[in-house]
């Protein structure tokens, strides 16, 4: 199933694309360090179920015939492919490919690692941000604490593909239109007149 990218998607991707030598990252990554006590196995499981309860995130950009971009579903492969889980001496023979920057086209678009060192248990998770922001980031660490403890993921009541579709519909709406457009006209009629911020006293 393929759905359009919303405006705020649209931004971030024609952003990836104009980006010199991938020199700009748009991803939202973060390092977790378990506690001692975590049942690794679990937690895998836990992590897994998570990400399935949020399909849209297994998505991925594709180029239309007329060579636009769209989200194009995708899923999540089985536990081990998706959150593998590796023995390393130590985070720092990995720390280089923290943040890595993605390829927009690639078909996987999220990075989620278990790390067991003897120095303790650490999951890196990494979402673009074309499908991931940094609210939802927290979402879904509190989803995969939810299935740790036996609990199902509350999952998502519109994912992105909805959001994107219900942003198109509205935008062909001219009432709507014609709305936000007097709407703007009224909130910034005077911001032509201002050069920029006001400089310190």
């Amino acid at each position: 199933m393929k759905s359009p990218l919303s405006q705020s998607q649209l931004g971030v991707y024609y952003a990836c694309v104009s980006s010199v030598d991938n020199q700009s990252n748009y991803q939202n990554a973060g390092l977790l360090h378990l506690p001692a006590e975590t049942d690794v196995k679990r937690f895998q499981q836990a992590a897994y179920d998570a990400l399935c309860a949020h399909p849209y995130l297994a998505s991925h950009i594709v180029l239309n015939d007329n060579g636009d971009p769209e989200i194009e579903s995708g899923v999540f492969p089985d536990k081990d492919q998706t959150v593998p889980i590796r023995s390393i001496e130590s985070l720092d023979s990995v720390a280089p490919t923290f943040g890595r920057t993605m390829d927009i086209y690639s078909d996987k678009l999220y990075r989620c690692e278990i790390f067991i060192t003897p120095q303790g248990t650490h999951f890196y998770i990494d979402f673009h941000h074309v499908l991931s922001d940094g609210y939802s980031m927290l979402i879904m660490v509190r989803e995969i604490e939810r299935a740790y403890n036996g609990k199902k993921p509350a999952g998502e009541m519109m994912d992105g593909a909805a959001i994107a579709i219900e942003e198109q519909n509205i935008r062909a709406d001219e009432t709507k239109t014609t709305e936000a457009r007097e709407w703007y006209a009224r909130t910034f009629a005077d911001a032509a007149d201002v050069d920029s911020l006001p400089l310190p006293q």
